[in-house]
């Protein structure tokens, strides 16, 4: 059940999302804490608001000290026009794999310096690649910067040890749920995105609740407009984590040999011992679990390129048009694709949906 939290602690909330100052806002947010019920089920929540508080007042403290002159390391990594990932795992276990991916060493002292991050190159195809290892000899302050990037990251891929993987996975867990992240293969209960008008428009069913109980639910915390993407399985539970900060983010595992699948997902999982000899089945793997497929162009020639297109999954061939050149899908009237070997292509209109490995000629 959710938090039970009063109308008085829900108005407080509302006031400090609303505020922009970060010192008001962290004023309302321990106004907020102090107005909270406080017991077993509310200390994830508790620990949410204290991260909140505790990342505003760094920020604020940062503020005064680029005012003063001082500096500090941003650790940011810019996304550019390649999918960007970021590989975890301990450190002994993982460093060696970042290499052999992106050609560069990734010691102790890098990492302690800012972000480590290469380019992995198959096929034509480059995604970035941040080695944000997960290991307790590393030390929580460079450790919750790591976490940043991986906040930030398309997707993120875990290098399970082969000795006690499930305890590593089990903790890699709970360190994210306390910084108020949830990592996990499935995809999230709630996604939530809040709107400038349109009232509340829900995306999905649940099982748990019905539509007016979450829109009366939302209204109790002053969240009038927004869209809401739910799973079958979302409770009200999970949109409280969520208007409460809770981020999620997609996961993908490399595995020791014989290794379940886990939480049942097998498309988020790879064996290890297999990235170097099948790497064609490795990167189609990270492309499905980040929602891409690959779509070769071709031209009136004949000629396919050798650089495939990445486009969101279920993208329709005007989509398509539009990323190979503007002019393409202003004058678009017809394009023609081949999916498969040997057979001959189709003739298709702007609303086609394209499939991974599908080449695609465009016609205006």
């Amino acid at each position: 059940m959710p938090t039970n939290i009063t109308a008085e602690a829900r108005a407080r909330w509302a006031q400090a999302r609303a505020a922009k100052d970060p010192k008001e806002k962290v004023r309302l947010l321990r106004e907020f804490y102090s107005l909270m019920p406080h017991h077993k089920s509310t200390e994830r929540l508790e620990v949410s608001i204290k991260k909140q508080i505790s990342n505003l007042e760094d920020d604020i403290h940062a503020a005064k000290s680029r005012k003063t002159g001082s500096t500090r390391v941003e650790w940011q990594v810019e996304k550019g026009i390649f999918p960007q990932v970021a590989l975890s795992g301990p450190y002994e276990h993982t460093a060696p794999l970042f290499e052999r991916l992106t050609g560069l060493a990734a010691t102790l002292f890098e990492i302690h310096r800012g972000p480590v991050v290469g380019a992995y190159h198959l096929g034509g195809l480059t995604l970035q690649v941040m080695f944000t290892p997960y290991d307790r000899t590393i030390g929580r302050i460079v450790q919750d910067r790591l976490l940043y990037l991986i906040r930030t990251s398309d997707l993120l891929l875990i290098n399970l040890p082969p000795k006690g993987w499930s305890e590593y996975w089990a903790d890699f867990g709970r360190w994210t749920l306390e910084r108020n992240l949830e990592v996990s293969p499935k995809q999230a209960a709630v996604e939530l995105r809040n709107m400038p008008t349109g009232g509340i428009r829900l995306v999905g069913k649940s099982d748990r609740f019905s539509e007016s109980e979450m829109i009366s639910f939302l209204q109790g915390y002053n969240i009038l407009n927004c869209i809401v993407k739910v799973s079958p399985d979302a409770t009200l539970d999970d949109v409280e984590a969520v208007i409460f900060g809770r981020a999620f983010k997609k996961c993908a595992f490399l595995t020791p040999p014989s290794v379940p699948p886990i939480d049942g997902v097998t498309a988020a999982s790879y064996d290890a011992g297999e990235v170097f000899s099948s790497p064609g089945k490795f990167v189609d793997m990270l492309l499905l679990n980040m929602d891409l497929v690959r779509v070769n162009t071709r031209s009136a020639s004949g000629t396919v390129a050798a650089r495939p297109l990445l486009v969101r999954k279920n993208s329709r061939v005007i989509e398509v048009a539009r990323d190979i050149h503007k002019d393409l899908w202003r004058n678009f009237k017809y394009a023609k694709v081949w999916r498969g070997t040997g057979r001959p292509p189709i003739r298709v209109g702007k609303d086609f949906k394209v499939v991974n490995g599908d080449v695609i000629e465009v016609f205006d």
